[in-house]
């Protein structure tokens, strides 16, 4: 084509059908033909389904493959193994939060959204780009056994419910608001107090104290043991974990359980003082 103002040789642009003057810009609009105009239509149109034709291709090959990992994973021992742990992971949860094992439970907790991810993606019912994450996932979840059997040394306090009868009505009030009471009956109150300190168990021997157990005293840094005119005894032991265990014992309830023959020359005589002393205090009682 010629340019129509210089004479000059034009060029064609293909994408915008017209020509354009290399020396004075003219421009000239190309107007295709109906019979090239329709070739045209016909190979875009004839691309156009050739792609569509390839990517329809594509996706069923990848939904083939997809669907084969899928059934490799679901009869692999790797799914299994995910699914067992899941199930134990929740039991973890259970017995951890159960027993008063707060961080137990929460690295449980933790361990079972690991593994349910990683099955979730194994099972591609959650897609992600890295199909293989699922591995590194349950990796983690075990790697995190190890922190979960470590936390079980770490138990919550139990808030002590202190009893307003039995023998434990004889007792000072209890020093700790945390404890568990291990016995409770008419021959023996036990209990644990927690979170005790040095000065918690020196200021609670005095309120024993105070309550009359004051007889034949056996005290040492850590212990202290007595006997109250009743014929009670007191014996509280104390550690460095901060917890501090009594023990009340009724010597009143069954004297005649009791075998002296079985006790130290001392402990037997002085029980037999007791018992005197209890018989004589139940007949001042019958005579008033």
């Amino acid at each position: 084509m010629k340019c129509k103002n210089c004479n000059a040789t034009m060029e064609i642009d293909p994408s915008k059908q017209e020509a354009i003057c290399p020396y004075c810009g003219a421009k000239e609009l190309i107007c295709d033909s109906d019979a090239v105009a329709v070739e045209k239509i016909k190979s875009s149109t004839f691309k156009e389904m050739e792609y569509a034709h390839m990517e329809n291709q594509r996706r069923q090959q990848d939904h083939i493959e997809k669907e084969k990992e899928r059934k490799a994973y679901i009869n692999g021992a790797f799914s299994k193994f995910t699914i067992a742990f899941i199930f134990a992971c929740l039991i973890a949860v259970f017995v951890s939060f159960s027993d008063k094992y707060i961080l137990s439970g929460i690295i449980a907790i933790t361990q079972t959204v690991l593994f349910a991810v990683s099955w979730l993606i194994g099972m591609q019912l959650l897609k992600h780009n890295k199909k293989s994450l699922y591995r590194p996932l349950a990796v983690l979840g075990l790697i995190l056994i190890i922190p979960f059997f470590a936390s079980t040394q770490i138990k919550l306090p139990e808030k002590l419910n202190w009893p307003s009868s039995g023998l434990a009505k004889n007792l000072p009030d209890p020093p700790a608001k945390y404890g568990t009471i291990t016995a409770d009956n008419n021959d023996l109150f036990d209990v644990d107090f927690e979170k005790m300190t040095a000065d918690d168990y020196r200021n609670y021997i005095n309120a024993c104290k105070d309550k009359g157990f004051t007889i034949d005293p056996d005290e040492s840094g850590s212990s202290y043991s007595a006997y109250n005119d009743d014929g009670f005894k007191l014996v509280i032991d104390y550690s460095d974990s901060n917890n501090m265990l009594s023990r009340y014992a009724d010597f009143s309830q069954k004297i005649d359980s009791y075998n002296t023959d079985e006790m130290s020359a001392a402990d037997a005589a002085y029980f037999l003082e007791v018992t005197s002393r209890i018989e004589q205090k139940l007949i001042n009682a019958s005579l008033s």
